[in-house]
């Protein structure tokens, strides 16, 4: 069953995980960190826009897929919490169940919100 409550854990964030991309760029590419955030933030954007409209369609294999593809991107930054929504998401989707999956949006878009300025921030910084 998904949890439809929005929780400060939603937002978790793996900073190590862009500390891991921050050294693998190096002084050969100090912007990478900041370009892979802002590239993960435009995309993260356009696969919430996927899955509301799957879900308004009530189309649980585009709301499964929407859901895969932002799974996988959350990870690449870090975005634990955000990857956990998801993860649930895709799973009921992939059995058909879409019970409760606006709230699941709202709680994506919650995440989403509440992360985009610490990623912004900690992608700024220097290394």
């Amino acid at each position: 069953m998904m949890n439809s409550a929005y929780d400060e854990s939603d937002a978790a964030l793996d900073t190590a995980v862009i500390e891991d991309i921050r050294a693998l760029g190096g002084d050969d590419d100090p912007a990478l960190v900041e370009r892979l955030v802002r590239m993960f933030l435009q995309e993260a954007r356009a696969h919430v826009e996927e899955l509301g409209a799957a879900a308004r369609s009530r189309e649980a294999d585009g709301v499964a897929k929407a859901a895969h593809r932002l799974h996988g991107s959350s990870g690449f930054v870090g975005a634990i919490g955000l990857q956990a929504i998801c993860a649930d998401v895709e799973l009921q989707a992939g059995q058909g169940n879409l019970a409760g999956v606006d709230d699941q949006l709202q709680r994506i878009e919650h995440a989403l919100d509440t992360l985009t300025p610490r990623l912004l921030a900690i992608a700024g910084r220097a290394g």
